[in-house]
């Protein structure tokens, strides 16, 4: 399965990629949204190399996302 979306956004570059790197927001939307993430190695915090298990709730079923 393959997604794809698009959007033009009218923001300062850094104000982006500062959001963008952000990975504990981005976590907490998406369980926000029902998904439901897991970092593996127990981290409490992201680090580098820090791995995710997670499923999503698409269509009626779970599944697996990466």
């Amino acid at each position: 399965m393959k997604f794809k979306a698009t959007e033009d956004i009218d923001a300062p570059l850094e104000l982006v990629f500062e959001r963008f790197c952000d990975f504990t927001q981005i976590e907490a939307d998406l369980a926000g949204r029902g998904a439901k993430l897991v970092r593996e190695g127990g981290w409490l915090q992201p680090r580098k190399g820090t791995g995710r298990s997670s499923e999503i709730k698409l269509r009626g079923r779970a599944r697996p996302w990466s």
